[in-house]
């Protein structure tokens, strides 16, 4: 969307000051409101219409002339007020009035949690994983970290996801993070996001699908999520900041990778430590971006799976293994499970295979859905181990977990029937058990 926003009898060097004083008078905390400016649409573009509590139910054409109070400036784009105190959004992409620059990350300021050390596993024999059961972590609590996704420290797992426990904050939306160097037995490290609505979304807002990277050039920890109005209309990713992997992680915004609506998001480090953003852009497909070097940004757009091609996916995960690029989605059912497909390439710009079953079609990924494929590589071998979530949507907080070691190869996947297993993290060696977990 572009749109030109003006005041009469302005330079352009003037309104972009203007703009700035604007936008981080919205950022001072305790100031409720930003100078009232009138500003004036001068070229037609889509203009969205906001409920009160800031949630997206309309889109119009913008009226050429137009005039509206400035409320505040979010990235490119400027939120307007008219006569009645209706609100709208509007692009300020424009050529003689720049957008005003990214809001500073915030210094951090935040404190490590004064945690026990990191588990001692010993990590020299196989260890029992069940999938489906209650997984109590080291508090003998069922581990909380639903849509998550694993990356690796020194010798130590850390897997993040949604915390729905049932006694957590009304209305707060909760990522909890946990610690193992087996991947069976896992430590509660903090709940290290559960800020109060830090995007100013309103009453009922979302966060999912809690993703982290480490940046080794800014040596900060980087956490990507769905955020999104209570309508699930704004289709925003938020990223989040913090000095250290377990520690309370600070706001810093929220926004649409290059202007496309994101919801489910997914993670992917390659082998050469370039991160990698995989988004369900539900009007175009199933996207993968490159982030930026400092893992603040969308770098560019690596592929685009286009939604009449099958590209109509979300629950996006991705691996490399000799040579292949694994991809796997879920298709869009809710929080009824479907056939999770995946396709392969030996670029991440493709050219792509087309989708095809990562199990019996019939048993719908065995009531699961894919969140993340995690690679252990060991001293003997590399396993592939799919990471599902078994929904349980009346009952959210004992929704149960699906991980299995994949058959994967030479370009093909498969997703074995759920049995008890071993894997020993030290070799990487899975090992399927013979009984049926799933009852």
């Amino acid at each position: 969307m572009n749109a030109l926003v003006r005041m009469p009898g302005m330079s352009p060097a003037c309104l972009a000051g203007l703009l700035l004083l604007s936008f981080f008078a919205v950022l001072e905390p305790g100031r409720a409101d930003p100078p009232s400016v009138m500003v004036t649409i001068c070229k037609r573009a889509p203009i969205e219409t906001l409920s009160p509590s800031g949630g997206v139910i309309g889109v119009t054409e913008a009226t050429v002339g137009a005039r509206y109070t400035l409320v505040s400036v979010q990235g490119s784009k400027v939120m307007l007020q008219d006569s009645s105190g209706t609100r709208y959004l509007i692009a300020l992409d424009c050529t003689d009035c720049p957008p005003p620059p990214p809001p500073p990350i915030p210094a951090l300021t935040n404190r490590a949690p004064q945690l026990a050390a990191a588990p001692t596993v010993t990590v020299s024999n196989p260890q029992p994983i069940t999938p489906g059961e209650i997984w109590p972590d080291d508090r003998g609590k069922h581990i909380q970290a639903h849509g998550g996704g694993i990356i690796k420290v020194g010798d130590t797992y850390y897997w993040f996801g949604e915390d729905r426990s049932q006694d957590n904050p009304p209305g707060i939306p909760v990522v909890a993070c946990y610690a193992s160097k087996d991947l069976a037995h896992w430590q509660f490290r903090n709940q290290v996001e559960k800020a109060d609505d830090p995007a100013h979304l309103g009453p009922g807002w979302l966060l999912e699908r809690p993703k982290v990277f480490y940046n080794a050039g800014t040596k900060r920890y980087v956490m990507y999520v769905h955020i999104d109005d209570k309508d699930y209309r704004l289709a925003n990713v938020g990223v989040f900041i913090c000095n250290t992997i377990d520690g309370d992680y600070q706001f810093v915004k929220n926004f649409r990778p290059l202007n496309h609506e994101s919801r489910d998001i997914g993670q992917f480090i390659d082998d050469d430590g370039s991160a990698y953003l995989i988004s369900e852009g539900r009007p175009l497909g199933f996207h993968i971006y490159k982030l930026s070097d400092d893992f603040m940004s969308i770098d560019r757009d690596m592929h685009l799976f286009p939604k009449e091609q099958g590209g109509n996916l979300e629950g996006g995960a991705l691996v490399h293994y000799n040579g292949l690029y694994y991809v796997v989605g879920s298709h869009m059912t809710g929080w009824n499970p479907n056939p999770n497909v995946y396709a392969t390439a030996s670029n991440l710009e493709g050219p792509w295979s087309e989708f095809k079953d990562i199990a019996p079609p019939e048993k719908k990924t065995y009531g699961s859905q894919s969140t993340f494929l995690l690679k252990v590589t060991g001293s003997k071998t590399t396993s592939v181990i799919f990471m599902g979530d078994w929904w349980k949507p009346s009952a959210q907080w004992d929704s149960r977990y699906l991980w299995m070691p994949l058959e994967i190869g030479d370009g093909k996947l498969w997703l074995p029937e759920p049995k008890e297993w071993t894997l020993d993290a030290g070799t990487g060696e899975a090992q399927v058990g013979s009984n049926n977990s799933l009852k």
